[in-house]
């Protein structure tokens, strides 16, 4: 628009690049973007003016924000709950507090933008301390005023106790009408706290469910142990025709890598590609441990391969706290990445990643792993010697073996529920002999 073509830029177009810029994080073509904008004589325009505020909050640069702000003759809401969001999302709550005081009119959004940064930081008092001023001053409350005080409730260190803060159900407990969001949010919460069953009546109770109704439930079985339940919880979901997301497709392909086993994940590789999913990384990667955990190296390699922007590095930094056999696996792939060989300090990563595997012993597993050894689906020899051997403590004597480790979870039922949900999407799975 300003190179060949002769028609020049107005604040409809600056507007939409700043957007851009900011949801894109990229401070250097936003800042350029600012030159132009002085240059074509738009720096009075209030529009863009709060765009501009907007995208160097995104891109972590509140100072910038704040002398934008100070040239604005005439600020709106706004401008104003955009200078507060650019103090609160860079964790400046001290600026924050003196501009959410200035503000001649608190709205909604100002309150939720303070609510929602102290929850993210766990700081329950303020939450509620803020919520009540909210209410004092009859500002309306929404969905995401009590989403957010849920959150903090739950994310919190010192309530991680098995219970949320009575203050929070009481704040929950007197509203007429929960939204959608609301219910979601209690669900997630009552997960965190490890409350599976007042989830699952939370669930029961929502007038309506959407998939992140549904992947709360599953994610929360998951993380409390229970990851057949997951798997079961994914299986109804497709059932009520709800298309899964990249969330849900990864959560229960993370179940079935703690379950180890290797027809379910590929039921679920069958739908995570029917759905185009499968080259997301957070699917991706859940694939790859999927296959790995289930001693299936050939089937890591290929879901690797079918991610198209790989967070290889990311682990690779992150290796302490990976388990021993994706730490192997992570390097034989990189091993063969053309980007990570060309990369000295990643080099040096993988090295020393792979002298801890054999300082503690597992030099006879990673060789088995770089000569691409696969074992035979129904063998769980190979799944013994990756995965630690899980007991449930609860369980009464009879439900578990004499020497002590959890027996293998009965998956007939659920075989024949994966089978038949994937005939119903157009699969004809066959098993591998």
């Amino acid at each position: 628009m300003t190179g060949i073509n002769t028609i020049k830029p107005d604040h409809y177009s600056f507007t939409a690049t700043l957007s851009a810029c900011a949801g894109s994080f990229k401070l250097h073509y936003g800042q350029k973007i600012h030159a132009m904008i002085v240059s074509a004589g738009y720096s009075s325009s209030l529009p863009v003016n709060n765009s501009l505020i907007d995208m160097y909050a995104k891109c972590l640069n509140p100072c910038s924000a704040h002398d934008v702000f100070e040239e604005i003759e005439f600020k709106n809401n706004v401008s104003w709950c955009s200078l507060l969001f650019a103090y609160v999302h860079n964790n400046q709550f001290q600026f924050a507090q003196s501009v959410f005081d200035a503000m001649p009119n608190r709205v909604n959004i100002a309150w939720n933008t303070m609510i929602a940064g102290h929850a993210q930081h766990g700081n329950v008092k303020t939450c509620i301390d803020l919520f009540k001023k909210m209410m004092t001053e009859s500002c309306d409350q929404d969905q995401w005023t009590f989403s957010s005080l849920m959150n903090a409730a739950t994310e919190a260190q010192e309530y991680h106790i098995g219970c949320i803060p009575e203050d929070v159900l009481k704040i929950f407990e007197s509203i007429q009408t929960l939204t959608q969001v609301s219910w979601n949010a209690i669900i997630d919460a009552q997960m965190k706290i490890g409350n599976t069953q007042n989830a699952l009546i939370a669930f029961h109770n929502a007038p309506e469910k959407n998939v992140i109704s549904w992947t709360s439930m599953i994610s929360g079985y998951v993380r409390n142990g229970n990851a057949e339940e997951g798997i079961r919880f994914f299986v109804n979901m497709i059932r009520t025709n709800l298309l899964p997301d990249d969330f849900s497709l990864g959560t229960v392909l993370h179940a079935c890598s703690l379950m180890a086993t290797l027809g379910h994940g590929k039921m679920i590789h069958g739908l995570a590609i029917r759905h185009g999913f499968h080259s997301y990384a957070y699917v991706g990667n859940g694939l790859v441990n999927m296959y790995a955990k289930c001693g299936d190296i050939n089937g890591s390699f290929q879901s690797f391969n079918d991610i198209i922007e790989k967070d290889l590095f990311q682990f690779v930094c992150d290796r302490g706290k990976l388990p021993p056999e994706r730490r192997r696996l992570l390097v034989l792939v990189a091993m063969e990445d053309k980007e990570i060989a060309s990369d000295r300090i990643k080099h040096r990563n993988i090295m020393d990643m792979l002298r801890d595997d054999q300082a503690s012993g597992s030099k006879k597993n990673w060789k088995a792993f770089r000569a691409g050894i696969q074992p035979a689906q129904k063998s769980t020899s190979w799944t013994a010697r990756l995965l630690p051997v899980e007991t449930d403590p609860e369980k009464k004597d009879g439900d578990n073996p004499p020497d002590g480790k959890k027996k293998p979870a009965a998956e007939g039922d659920l075989h024949m529920s994966l089978m038949t949900l994937l005939s119903d999407h157009g699969f004809n799975y066959v098993a591998e002999s």
